[in-house]
């Protein structure tokens, strides 16, 4: 479940003393906040203590937002606004209670297909492209189709391979696919067996290194 909240925000009022003005004094403005909150997390450690958003300043990863995490569930403010980021995707990682990162959030389609991430704009502008990278023996074709808008966006990644696992199609767009269906998934640093974990983490490093 994914919830936008917005918070008003105060004006700031003075009143007349004599010749001279004083102002009242200012309340603090309250910030507006994006928010992000996952439920029935799957495959979630009980190490887990506190879930933090990161994103990438100067080659280094910086906490924007943390909650804690209890019941396989966890609900971030993210800040409408922040400054100027190396890179626009978010990471969220979880933390044990020695303040260790353990291992990453992601949310995925229920056919291990698709996966959902959050994309920070700071103008509203589309992204249109298609480019063809080739590692090795594999080919990869990268496709955007994406209407973003100022602030946090929501983006979508399809994959497709072909039989014998020589191209991969990588689609990115802000449009929802239908009739899929997306879950919370916590995948441990640890844990280097998995292959959904190595075919998403792929995508976001190609997404990484190719994102404009």
């Amino acid at each position: 479940m994914i919830a936008l909240m917005a918070i008003s925000m105060t004006f700031v009022a003075c009143k007349k003393d004599g010749n001279n003005e004083k102002p009242i004094d200012k309340p603090d403005e309250k910030e507006t906040f994006y928010v992000i909150e996952a439920i029935d997390v799957q495959e979630g450690s009980s190490s887990i203590t506190t879930v933090k958003a990161l994103v990438l300043v100067d080659d280094v990863y910086k906490s924007i937002a943390s909650a804690n995490y209890s019941n396989n569930a966890f609900k971030l403010e993210l800040p409408d606004k922040i400054d100027a980021i190396s890179n626009p995707l978010l990471k969220i990682s979880g933390y044990n209670n020695e303040n260790m990162e353990i291992g990453s959030f992601l949310c995925i389609s229920d056919n291990n297909e698709n996966f959902l991430s959050y994309y920070y704009s700071g103008s509203n502008y589309v992204h249109y492209s298609n480019t063809i990278h080739k590692f090795g023996d594999i080919l990869f074709t990268k496709i955007y189709e994406c209407d973003y808008k100022k602030g946090w966006n929501i983006q979508y990644t399809m994959y497709e391979i072909d039989a014998d696992n020589s191209t991969y199609t990588i689609t990115t767009t802000t449009t929802k696919p239908s009739n899929v269906n997306f879950i919370w998934s916590f995948f441990n640093n640890d844990d280097k067996t998995s292959e959904i974990k190595d075919n998403h983490v792929l995508g976001l490093m190609m997404q990484v290194i190719n994102c404009k």
